[in-house]
């Protein structure tokens, strides 16, 4: 095995050895993309660091179009995410009207 394969083997095998509340603690420094990027990098990382990634969704909020409505339906078809949902808002806007506040290009409507 070349060096440099070696070396990322030991290290991914010494993040995965790290109990999970060490990786919970380390998840709390992270911003959101860095927390998809590590639970990105292994199915034992991704179980550990479900906590901090689940508080993500303590608060869900929907609006009356048809994205964010199939976005609530996807979040609550996945137990382990619909489970953390403490509070769900429902705004009354609506995709129409931030339609008039975008401004129109080359004739488009």
């Amino acid at each position: 095995m070349a060096p440099t394969k070696n070396l990322q083997v030991n290290i991914m095998a010494s993040i995965t050895a790290l109990p999970t509340e060490i990786v919970q603690q380390t998840c709390e420094y992270l911003d959101n993309q860095s927390l998809f990027s590590l639970r990105g990098t292994c199915h034992d990382i991704k179980q550990k660091s479900h906590y901090h990634f689940a508080k993500l969704f303590f608060s869900v909020k929907i609006s009356f179009c048809h994205v964010s409505i199939q976005a609530l339906d996807t979040i609550s078809k996945d137990s382990a995410i619909a489970n953390n949902i403490q509070n769900l808002i429902i705004g009354t806007e609506t995709l129409d009207q931030f339609k008039r506040t975008i401004p129109e290009r080359d004739g488009a409507t």
